[in-house]
């Protein structure tokens, strides 16, 4: 299937994403390389959704919620794919946390939220552009959307341009792992205003 972006090759199964959760073949994205990546975006949260709600999506198993104190957020909600990641990030027993096995296109949230956060998940849909504008509904008055995506994957650069072209960038950084492989495009967006 040819994406919006023109990739041709299809988003992992389930079936892959579960098996390589349970071996432990993302374990690393909550160990050094990912620090810089998910530090800048918890400082998005403290700035711009400082002890509101958050919904992240593509949560994998709680790496970003990990790294929030409880004090610091009033509710999250986690979704992911794969229900092994989401076995691990409940296991962690983390307060005002709920995690829910849901495909990000067809999760559906009955609430609001201070900010939205799309790790590394927004090259995987169909639609990435649709998909935020669908979620945006679901931001309190001034909440934000927040994007981390990886610059080398999957059309990454050009879903964060088409993002930009649409809504008000209130912050953005790019950051390069030291290896030079890895590079993120980090962004705070203002979807409703």
């Amino acid at each position: 299937m040819l994406g919006w972006y023109g990739l041709r090759d299809p988003a992992p199964s389930v079936e892959r994403w579960n098996t390589e959760y349970a071996s432990g073949r993302w374990a690393y994205v909550g160990q050094l390389p990912e620090l810089s990546r998910l530090s800048v975006v918890v400082g998005y949260l403290r700035h711009f959704a400082p002890g509101g709600s958050v919904l992240d999506l593509g949560c994998g198993e709680g790496f970003l919620l990990q790294r929030l104190q409880p004090s610091e957020y009033a509710r999250y909600v986690g979704v992911d794919f794969s229900g092994a990641a989401v076995d691990k990030a409940t296991a962690l027993r983390l307060p005002e946390a709920t995690f829910v096995t849901a495909d990000v296109d067809a999760y559906r949230p009955t609430e609001t939220f201070d900010a939205i956060v799309f790790t590394e998940v927004l090259y995987y849909l169909p639609d990435p552009v649709r998909t935020v504008e669908r979620y945006a509904r679901h931001l309190n008055g001034k909440g934000v959307v927040v994007v981390s995506i990886n610059t080398n994957f999957r059309g990454g650069l050009a879903i964060v341009r088409k993002l930009k072209q649409q809504h008000a960038t209130l912050e953005e950084v790019r950051l390069t792992h030291p290896d030079g492989h890895r590079s993120w495009v980090c962004a705070v967006l203002a979807v409703n205003r």
